[in-house]
């Protein structure tokens, strides 16, 4: 290895998949190819059928199956020619073959499988422990994205403790280059509340939308995600308040018969997703478990307030900048949504701890402590 460069390569299984691990690993391998200095050389491990991310790719095709082995036997073989000139292999979402003949850093971003099972389908579930299991044990340093996830990751995996360091992650550029510009309310909407992720259990989504119908609050709610899975709940209880109607931005309505709307966007950009945080009341996100929570971060960078769960990693994100709710319960949740929307001078002054509070999560900071990782998996520093 030279002693100015590390070459490292990133398994590109993650991107395109439209989830917090897609999203991830594309400002990583940003960060590292963009705007760090020369002592990473990136290597992209990326997918025979990869459609995205394109612009990274500097190795040959690894096949995907090959990128999803779980397990230590056959697992130095399956990428041998692919990693001979590399100094270490990076698996941004815990998944990939266990090798041994490099040294590995993980991110193991939750562990959810773990202490959620019932959140996946069995299969997934125990092809998801097997594989966090097996990467994690192998690795030299084990990432993770909070203190909060740190902890858990202990309680569930002790013989990790080591190893674990946290790297908190960092956004898109277009938050930093778009976050000052655009109206306050761009799409000629009344306020609202916002929700962003992947709609499905974990993020409590239908949890939200009782709360929310519940609530005295006048104000319509917009979902801004992909569908997910198990989401059965979620389509029932959207289906009880009306029938569907698309909107004029092709999103998916539903109306209560007090005149408030459901609105539900599956594919935004990020110039529209930043003008629908700029234009929120607040951001809820009432996710039972999560290693970060990567829209509590754009929201407070964009002076969104966010309303988020105690005890989370998402609190330790937002801090003094939050409001907060602690019960699964419709009633707590709609409580919080009314005082908040009744506060709007107390919004105000907590979306502006929140900008500075943003400043922390910066790309120079996650490629340094990112670097650091990397330097310790090679030199057997934890």
């Amino acid at each position: 290895m030279s002693p100015d460069r590390i070459r490292v390569g990133i398994s590109g299984l993650p991107l395109g998949n439209r989830s917090g691990t897609g999203y991830y690993t594309e400002q990583l391998m940003r960060v590292l190819t963009q705007v760090g200095d020369d002592r990473i050389d990136v290597s992209l491990l990326s997918p025979d059928n990869l459609e995205h991310g394109n612009a990274f790719q500097r190795n040959p095709s690894v096949g995907r199956l090959h990128l999803r082995w779980p397990f230590r036997v056959f697992a130095d073989r399956l990428l041998d020619k692919n990693i001979r000139a590399l100094d270490l292999v990076h698996y941004p979402n815990c998944i990939g073959p266990p090798i041994t003949s490099k040294p590995i850093v993980a991110t193991l971003h939750d562990i959810s499988p773990f202490a959620c099972p019932e959140f996946f389908s069995t299969p997934t579930g125990i092809y998801l422990r097997k594989a966090f299991s097996n990467v994690s044990r192998a690795a030299r340093i084990v990432i993770t994205d909070s203190h909060w996830q740190a902890d858990r990751i202990r309680d569930h995996l002790p013989e990790l403790s080591s190893k674990i360091r946290v790297v908190y992650p960092t956004l898109a550029a277009d938050y930093s280059a778009l976050g000052s510009s655009g109206s306050s309310d761009p799409k000629g909407r009344n306020s609202y509340f916002l929700m962003v992720g992947t709609l499905e259990p974990r993020k409590q989504i239908d949890l939200a939308i009782r709360s929310w119908e519940n609530s005295d609050v006048p104000v319509d709610l917009i979902l801004v995600g992909r569908w997910g899975w198990m989401t059965e709940e979620i389509r029932r209880t959207l289906k009880r308040i009306g029938p569907v109607m698309r909107g004029e931005q092709n999103e998916s309505i539903w109306s209560l018969p007090d005149g408030r709307r459901v609105h539900h966007f599956q594919d935004v950009g990020v110039k529209d997703l930043i003008d629908l945080y700029r234009g929120a009341v607040a951001l809820v996100y009432p996710s039972k478990f999560e290693g970060f929570g990567l829209p509590v971060l754009e929201a407070m960078t964009l002076g969104c307030p966010v309303l988020t769960r105690r005890e989370s990693a998402m609190e330790e994100i937002v801090g003094s900048a939050g409001w907060y709710f602690s019960e699964d319960s419709k009633e707590e949740l709609a409580s919080a949504m009314e005082e908040l929307f009744g506060k709007p001078d107390k919004r105000h002054g907590r979306s502006v701890v929140g900008r500075e509070l943003a400043k922390n999560f910066s790309e120079k900071r996650f490629y340094e402590d990112i670097l650091s990782a990397y330097e310790g998996a090679i030199t057997g520093t934890t």
